[in-house]
């Protein structure tokens, strides 16, 4: 769990321009923002034409194109100059064993091994002369290619959607391209006519034609971790609908269910709201319960700045008994009768919310939901009735949740020492209490032997007192999310 925490936070937030894992392999390309990603097809349609498909096999494979995005590069003469030196790359790797024969045992120049070849080297006039120059075997004329592909890449990016910039280049080089035996490697899953799209990209070759049906099935497909990529969509979805939700109203409050709701994720939503809007929010509402995460306590620390959040810890009548729904409701009710807030979010995936909809016809509302805590029916009778505004938060994290996560892990562990000073396992099973954190197995094995490392003895007028050094905690449980 905290592994994967830590992978999505840096998938999100830090490595835009970078590669989904640490050791780049085939098929590992640059990632970007999804917010914009969905049913378009600007994405493939600018991978198509940098890679040099051509028109027949675009259609064969029912490939949709954005014209537009297709016409803006065709008119760009550098990108016109790298879609002919990816055609001719691609023409020769599909066709190896023709090719092999002319240039390596026939001693053919480029230039007369094929018809084909001769067309596209016309393409190239004025930029052709390295292609030109005899090289006597086809990895040559390869290494060649590549050579230049990835001199005139950076000719086009103008032409090319900013978002998507880092990841079509990715695919369009080859990796290590002007070295024989990674052509050799690299070329193999595409030799003779085995890409159906006909061409060669930097990406698993199988998986080329199901990532063409649109912009995110490109970017699921070429990730080869559909879970982070679907995570990543999701933040973008609460990203998207957190901020068109508060542009559209005058004021909004969100009101939190401390009860319900996971403070780590609403921690991680309520920092995709932009700068700008947050002016736009009245305040937000903790309503808490003594029995809930102790995180709710250091909330306020890591949401930003420019929000107003009121902390109402709701007393039991009874010990078993909550009474945080009905503060819930009463808060909505105040805030729009009496203040006139036109608009809530309202965090809980209790289905006991969704009362204020049916009662509240002129008040706007937007669900923060987390499914894994949903009634099994609650998610498809909203879509159902299309009553309100939902969007799901399960797999929402930031920097500021890890922050926040560690130090809610520190102070449990802190206010668990004086109570069961015996036994570390049990410090470690109330800390995770307290915190409302679950782990596995070998992960709650790991953070005793963290919390074991981090405490000191002392004696004071002779009784023995268990303290934790914060700093070393820190600093571990930080290693711990990093999976070490």
């Amino acid at each position: 769990m905290a592994k994967k925490i830590l992978q999505k936070i840096i998938f999100e937030y830090y490595f835009f321009d970078l590669i989904f894992t640490k050791n780049r392999k085939k098929g590992e390309i640059p990632i970007t923002d999804f917010s914009s990603i969905a049913d378009k097809h600007t994405l493939v349609t600018q991978f198509l034409f940098l890679c040099g498909a051509e028109s027949e096999a675009i259609q064969a494979n029912d490939i949709v194109l954005d014209e537009e995005a297709w016409e803006l590069l065709h008119q760009n003469k550098a990108a016109r100059i790298v879609r002919a030196l990816t055609a001719l790359r691609n023409h020769l790797i599909q066709n190896w064993t023709v090719a092999y024969e002319n240039i390596n045992l026939q001693k053919k120049t480029l230039w007369s091994s094929t018809p084909t070849i001769s067309e596209i080297l016309k393409q190239l006039q004025g930029v052709n002369g390295p292609l030109l120059k005899k090289q006597g075997a086809l990895l040559g004329y390869l290494s060649t290619i590549n050579t230049e592909i990835g001199n005139r890449i950076n000719n086009c990016k103008t032409a090319v959607s900013p978002e998507y910039w880092e990841i079509i280049k990715s695919a369009v080089l080859m990796p290590n391209g002007s070295v024989a035996n990674s052509i050799e490697r690299e070329a193999k899953p595409f030799i003779n006519g085995n890409c159906p799209v006909g061409v060669y990209a930097n990406i698993p070759q199988k998986k080329i034609v199901a990532a063409m049906k649109n912009d995110r099935a490109f970017m699921i497909r070429l990730s080869g971790d559909d879970d982070q990529v679907e995570d990543s969509i999701q933040t973008a979805a609460v990203r998207s609908s957190l901020n068109t939700f508060i542009s559209q109203n005058t004021r909004t409050v969100i009101i939190v269910d401390c009860e319900n709701a996971d403070p780590y994720k609403l921690c991680a939503a309520i920092n995709q709201i932009e700068p700008g809007l947050r002016k736009k929010i009245a305040k937000i509402i903790l309503v808490d319960d003594a029995k809930s995460s102790i995180a709710w306590g250091i909330f306020k620390n890591y949401v930003g700045t420019g929000i107003t959040i009121e902390h109402e810890v709701v007393d039991r009548m009874l010990t078993g008994k909550s009474l945080v729904d009905l503060r819930i409701s009463a808060r909505v009710n105040e805030e729009f009768y009496r203040n006139n807030v036109p608009a809530f979010v309202i965090s809980s995936s209790d289905s006991d919310m969704w009362g204020f909809v049916s009662v509240m016809p002129n008040t706007k509302f937007l669900f923060l939901l987390e499914k894994s805590k949903c009634a099994y029916n609650l998610i498809p009778s909203i879509n159902a009735q299309r009553s309100t505004d939902y969007c799901l938060m399960d797999n929402v994290m930031s920097t500021s949740s890890v922050a926040m996560w560690v130090n809610s892990v520190v102070n449990a562990c802190k206010d668990s020492l004086p109570q069961i000073p015996q036994s570390i396992d049990n410090i470690a099973k109330l800390t995770l209490h307290k915190a409302r954190i679950q782990l596995t197995p070998d992960e709650f094995a790991k953070l005793c032997e963290i919390i074991g490392d981090s405490l000191t003895i002392s004696f004071d007028e002779n009784q023995l007192r268990l303290a934790v050094e914060k700093g070393k905690l820190t600093a571990q449980l930080l290693r711990l999310y990093r999976g070490a």
